[in-house]
């Protein structure tokens, strides 16, 4: 594997994988997905006049959730999970990366949920891999916003500089930077 802009592995303990588009790529289609979210759920929570339709997704539900708390959440949270388990139409996971780094606790810390990450793993006979699995169902705010890390460094009590991020967006990006957590982009690494 090709390091790509980090100096130093020793130092890093934990390594968080993003999963869709990062550990594993998920045929699902979700544009179609995000039209579908805007027109059954996000028309009903206005946030403001002027809200930019090109901010991310995460960030437009982020600052939805921020303004109408647990009832919005649950409803993200339930179309999610549906909308995953009708449209899901097979999946490539990545057991490349695992392995160059199988002596790293793992995490993963998604915006996909839990059941269809766990799921995915123990087919792939991966499950015991990982010592936490974080997604949007875990966390009442999803990437860039920085929770899914305070728990996971909460649990294992590492400190920010001994934690990598591996994922595949400017969302994982700015939630590692935030975090003050190295980051390394999926696209850059060759195996």
């Amino acid at each position: 594997m090709q390091n790509s802009g980090l100096k130093d592995m020793n130092n890093i303990k934990c390594v968080i994988f993003d999963f869709d588009g990062t550990l594993c790529d998920l045929n699902i289609d979700w544009n179609h997905g995000v039209l579908k979210l805007e027109e059954e759920i996000l028309e009903k929570y206005p946030l403001y006049e002027d809200e930019i339709e090109q901010e991310e997704i995460e960030i437009r539900i982020n600052n939805r959730v921020k303004k109408y708390g647990l009832a919005f959440k649950k409803s993200i949270d339930e179309f999610t999970t549906k909308f995953e388990d009708s449209e899901i139409k097979g999946y490539k996971i990545n057991k490349e990366i695992i392995k160059n780094f199988q002596n790293k606790i793992l995490c993963i810390w998604s915006g996909n949920s839990v059941k269809l990450i766990s799921s995915i793993l123990k087919k792939e006979k991966l499950d015991n891999k990982f010592n936490l699995i974080l997604g949007f169902d875990s966390v009442m705010y999803n990437k860039p916003e920085i929770e899914g890390f305070q728990i996971i460094q909460k649990e294992l009590g590492f400190k920010n500089h001994e934690f990598l991020m591996i994922g595949n967006s400017e969302i994982d990006k700015l939630a590692s930077s935030t975090s003050n957590i190295n980051y390394l982009d999926i696209r850059n690494v060759k195996i």
